[in-house]
């Protein structure tokens, strides 16, 4: 239950990048707000595919499975995000990160299910609320002084590489998601 509640308290570190797109659309790729509509379009569409196949998926793939490769797929597309000067494939890489957002949170939110039990899941769900209510602005906070000193493209270097810390961390720790399965 501790390592669920902390990979899923640590990976809201990567919401840095949220309030960076506008600036990183604008400033970096030097685009229109247009542009940036066509990209949330683009994230909602991956992950309304994302909720159209999870069904399927899950019968197929194990959670832990899920999660990593889609937390190995964000960390590259955060990766690339930092050296991309094509709007164009900016848009191909919002679809890949509604997809890669979407997955692993369903999958995570089912092992949550899985391995918490019912007299504690208030509990645990509180004390990730509230340590996500602490991580989110201050990870916001140091992405915009990353954005101010380095450029907004930096952003997503510091997130992706930290994306692919928390893949290190869940494929160490994959034990714990075989347990949830059989639960």
């Amino acid at each position: 239950m501790r390592k669920i509640t902390i990979l899923a308290s640590l990976i809201n570190m990567v919401s840095m990048v949220g309030p960076i797109f506008v600036v990183y659309f604008q400033d970096y790729l030097t685009s229109s707000s247009q542009s940036y509509g066509v990209f949330q379009a683009m994230i909602a569409s991956g992950s309304i595919l994302s909720g159209l196949i999870i069904g399927m998926l899950v019968k197929k793939v194990k959670n832990s499975t899920i999660i990593l490769v889609g937390w190995l797929l964000l960390s590259v597309l955060f990766l690339w995000m930092y050296v991309n000067i094509s709007t164009w494939i900016t848009f191909g890489i919002g679809f890949f990160l509604g997809i890669g957002l979407t997955l692993p949170a369903i999958a995570l939110e089912s092992v949550q299910i899985l391995i918490i039990p019912d007299e504690y899941r208030g509990r645990v769900s509180t004390t990730m609320q509230a340590i996500s209510v602490v991580l989110i602005p201050l990870s916001n906070l140091l992405g915009g002084i990353i954005a101010d000193h380095f450029g907004a493209n930096a952003v997503f270097l510091v997130a992706g590489i930290w994306q692919f810390i928390m893949v290190i961390m869940v494929f160490r720790n994959r034990g714990i998601f075989i347990t949830a399965m059989h639960s």
